[in-house]
This record gives C-alpha cells, sequence and structure tokens, in this order.
C-alpha cells in the first residue's frame, strides 16, 4: 500500500532536513518512508505492509508537517 502526502513550504528543502533525522531514526519494519522535493512541495512517500501501518506512519508524518508549519515559518 502506498500513500503520498504533498504539502506547500516556502522552503521544502528547509522541511526536509527538519524530517531526515526521523528518517534515520525510524526502524518500522512495516513502513518505509521517503521524501521527494519539487518546486515548493515536499512529498513523503509511504510504503506500508498493511493498512494499520499505513495509518499509523500517515498520522505521525501529519502530525510533523502540522508541527513545522506551526512552529517555524518554513
Amino acid at each position: 500500500m502506498r500513500i503520498t502526502i504533498a504539502s506547500d513550504f516556502k522552503n521544502p528543502k528547509k522541511a526536509k532536513k527538519i524530517l531526515d533525522p526521523e528518517l534515520k531514526s525510524d526502524n518500522r519494519m512495516r513502513s518505509k518512508v521517503k521524501l521527494a522535493l519539487s518546486e515548493k512541495k515536499l512529498k513523503i512517500i509511504i510504503d506500508s505492509k498493511d493498512v494499520n501501518a499505513a495509518r499509523a506512519a500517515t498520522n505521525t508524518y501529519l502530525k510533523l508537517i502540522g508541527l513545522i508549519k506551526e512552529i517555524g515559518d518554513i
């Protein structure tokens, strides 16, 4: 199962840099996450083995995106 989240940022490179440590510390066996940049968007691509893993990973990254946007002007 694949889920792609695309979020607008003024500086998507900075948002990616903030999320990179989460990818490195993320040892989930049921989901793999990749980040991709486009002009003003950061794409988060989640590949999961099942629906529950997809939901959990999606919720985690949506919360992180919200937090990044709330804290800073990124």
